[in-house]
């Protein structure tokens, strides 16, 4: 079956369905992805609290770092897309390799400081005993960095050819292997040895190792990807599109950390409030972190199914894949918002036994909560798409300005004052991130309203 998306969509309903196509796989995939980190944080607290408690520590280290890579490395796709789209096998095929370098060099040099996170915890104000227990599952995740880097390059690649589910079987491939030997090398098994969390990292790499050896394989030998010989002549440098990724990439990757951070901002001020206002911030965030894969997974089909209509030169398809995306995105979310609103008593009791002495007061600070990231849905999920869709169109600098300044300046400002000024408490805090969201959408639809525009009336469709 040849993809709806194969060839760029001309009409409405074909965007429509070219955007769905590409972006249930990728949505699932998200959230198998976010479910390897789960497995490993489930299997260290069933070895003991020191475990947990550890390997939490290195993971919450370790995710600025993910995240600003993979904020960086998103633009290969678009990059691929317009090379399709323009049929320029060659820019193709350098977007890919130049993105590969790029991959190692951010995942080498990330790798350091993650590497150190053992004796950077403490001055950070972290527990030493805690730190110190760390180091060789920190030592083994910082090695895992530029092979997860390298993983996120071949899945933009195979996205760009409208084969998304490629990626998903490798996923679904590394979170069960990730699965088995979690156990194996935590508990040991035969002659292999007991290695207690430093097993689970262990188990995470190999499962890395494992899908990327899985994608490229299939690049190297799969039509349509061997066709480009993307692997061909790795050695040779393109420094021009080195630095236009780069140029592209890092705001992109501000973009992605300062809204990833906002919400580890406002979940760590929401934690001042005690032990109860922790355990519900912990378990509204990982709810909120699922609600957002399926946006996600609209953003990047978005953006790759922009980027080819970019390399066409098809203004008019553009505005339609955007009215697509936009409306499609409006209405999962608006279906999102919903859930969460009637199913919050369901989901806390599924993280938390309603047997529990502090059920009741935890359910407390989680409902107020759970109200808040029910509302700010559609917008977190639109501000997600409109993100993608400029990025497609090689627009990341202007986003990233937006975005800094709704984020870390309206959201977490207004958090901050009502939450503490006004002593409204966890709400009203968690009520910033709302604003926030809500603050970036319309900065975001203003930028893409002004492009559009300017598209429509023949202008440029790439920005430089």
């Amino acid at each position: 079956m040849t993809p709806p998306s194969a060839i760029c969509p001309t009409t409405f309903s074909s965007a429509m369905r070219a955007i769905i196509f590409m972006a249930i796989p990728l949505s699932v995939a998200q959230m198998l992805t976010v479910s390897i980190m789960t497995a490993d944080i489930w299997m260290m607290g069933r070895m003991s609290t020191i475990d947990l408690a550890a390997g939490s520590l290195a993971i919450r280290f370790y995710q600025p770092f993910y995240f600003f890579s993979l904020g960086i490395l998103t633009i290969v796709g678009p990059l691929v897309s317009q090379g399709l789209g323009s049929g320029d096998d060659r820019h193709v095929r350098r977007s890919f390799r130049q993105g590969l370098v790029v991959a190692l060099g951010f995942g080498t040099l990330f790798a350091i400081p993650v590497s150190q996170g053992d004796w950077l915890l403490p001055v950070l104000g972290q527990d030493q005993v805690i730190s110190k227990h760390a180091k060789t599952y920190l030592t083994l995740s910082a090695i895992s960095m530029p092979v997860l880097n390298i993983f996120i390059i071949f899945r933009l690649f195979v996205i760009a050819h409208d084969q998304p589910r490629i990626q998903l079987q490798a996923v679904i491939f590394g979170l069960l292997l990730n699965i088995i030997l979690n156990y194996l090398f935590a508990y040991g098994f035969g002659p292999l040895p007991a290695l207690g969390i430093e097993g689970i990292a262990l188990a995470t790499l190999c499962a890395y190792i494992a899908m990327n050896m899985y994608l490229g394989w299939v690049i190297q030998t799969k039509l349509p990807f061997k066709a480009f010989a993307p692997f061909q002549r790795l050695w040779v440098m393109d420094w021009d599109l080195t630095l236009r990724q780069l140029r592209l990439g890092i705001p992109s990757a501000i973009l992605v950390t300062t809204e990833t951070g906002m919400f580890t901002a406002a979940a760590l001020m929401v934690g001042v409030y005690g032990s109860h206002a922790i355990a519900a911030a912990s378990i509204v965030v990982q709810i909120a972190a699922i609600a957002f894969m399926l946006p996600l997974g609209i953003s990047i089909a978005a953006s790759i199914q922009l980027g080819r209509a970019a390399g066409m030169k098809h203004a008019q398809n553009i505005l339609i894949i955007g009215k697509a995306a936009l409306l499609c995105t409006t209405a999962i979310t608006a279906i999102v918002m919903i859930i969460i609103w009637l199913a919050m008593d369901l989901i806390l009791i599924t993280f938390l036994a309603s047997t529990n002495p502090d059920y009741e007061a935890i359910r407390t600070v989680a409902v107020g909560l759970f109200i808040i990231t029910a509302l700010f849905q559609v917008p977190d999920g639109l501000q997600a798409v409109l993100s993608g869709g400029l990025r497609g169109l090689n627009d990341t600098f202007w986003p990233a300005i937006i975005g800094f300044i709704s984020f870390w300046g309206i959201g977490l400002g207004s958090g901050y004052v009502l939450g503490f000024w006004f002593g409204l408490g966890p709400t009203a805090i968690w009520s910033g991130v709302a604003i926030g969201l809500t603050a970036a959408t319309i900065g975001l639809y203003v930028r893409w309203h002004l492009r559009m525009k300017a598209i429509a009336a023949g202008g440029q469709i790439l920005s430089k």
